[in-house]
């Protein structure tokens, strides 16, 4: 089945529900653990819940499942290597995968979605979530983090270069950083194209890096959007900006504090489609308690890594 046809089966089949394994953590400590093949797997979903195996969206063959607790229509699970059981620990070749399915994907509105364990993953089997935006009640086709202001702390989206940037803390309710890259030296394009190779690394160094201190953690990959901020006039004869950007996807990772910190009664899960803008309510009485300054509380004070440990991440 091509990547294609799977769009439109997603967008277009019936939602079937699964058990209800998909649990929180239940005690578990570490973000890096052993899959156990004798607990809940996506191998032992009913056949009714696979849509297909895509052979042509990255170096991978991925397993296309129905989510059995879908936030819209076309909510899928994307399970690479589906029988070999990989834990729920992103690497650098799985970023890359990600990477290459959002690129081929024909759809501009199409996300990727990770969740860590004790980040609210609900199993310990590697998938993503992919969403159509379109489907997700946003104007923009983009989640709201998307049009967050942010600051450079490093590199560029010129050739041969890597681009690390911070959300504007004024602006979300929880810390969080975007990669992105250049393209490859001698590569051209208007725009070229973007290193996906690089980015996968770079990423993949940044997830370690969150993985060997036991941190939590959620990842958005999202394509490349066209520019964000249209060139200044004065700027356009400047030499930094004289040099093309690359049409890069862009890799958001939220550092964040464990699943059980997260109070009872909050109201909602606090995973990456939340961290990312789309809220849904366990309830409709807690839907009519929530407002803004509530919901960006709960997320500052039980979700966002604290500041110090943030800044400290940065800094390496």
């Amino acid at each position: 089945m091509t990547w294609k046809q799977i769009a439109f089966v997603c967008v277009n089949a019936l939602i079937i529900s699964v058990e209800d394994e998909l649990i929180r953590s239940g005690g578990q400590k570490e973000v890096v653990m052993d899959a156990d093949p004798e607990a809940f797997n996506f191998n032992k979903v009913a056949d009714a819940e696979i849509v297909g195996l895509v052979d042509d969206a990255c170096d991978l063959a991925v397993t296309v499942l129905a989510c059995g607790s879908p936030l819209a229509i076309g909510h899928m699970l994307l399970v690479p290597r589906r029988d070999v059981i990989t834990p729920q620990v992103l690497s650098t070749e799985l970023l890359r995968c990600g990477l290459q399915m959002v690129a081929k994907s024909l759809r501009r509105d199409f996300r990727l979605l990770f969740n860590s364990l004790l980040g609210f993953a609900s199993v310990n089997h590697f998938h993503y979530h992919g969403l159509y935006l379109e489907y997700c009640g946003f104007t923009h086709r983009q989640f709201p983090v998307e049009r967050v202001e942010r600051s450079t702390v490093g590199g560029s989206r010129t050739e041969g270069k890597l681009c690390a940037e911070l959300l504007a803390e004024s602006q979300w309710y929880c810390r969080g950083l975007v990669l992105s890259a250049g393209s490859q030296v001698g590569v051209t394009g208007e725009p070229p194209p973007a290193d996906i190779e690089a980015l996968a690394t770079f990423a993949g160094n940044v997830i370690g890096l969150l993985q060997s201190r036991n941190i939590p953690h959620n990842v958005m990959i999202a394509p490349y959007q066209g520019e964000r901020k249209p060139r200044q006039f004065e700027d356009l004869f400047a030499e930094v900006n004289a040099t093309p950007l690359a049409a890069s996807p862009e890799v958001y990772i939220f550092p964040r504090q464990s699943e059980d910190k997260y109070r009872a009664d909050g109201g909602f899960n606090a995973a990456i489609c939340e961290i990312s803008g789309l809220i849904t309510s366990h309830d409709e009485e807690r839907f009519q308690q929530f407002d803004e300054d509530k919901v960006s509380s709960i997320f500052k004070e039980d979700v966002s890594l604290a500041g110090d440990d943030f800044d400290d991440l940065i800094c390496k």
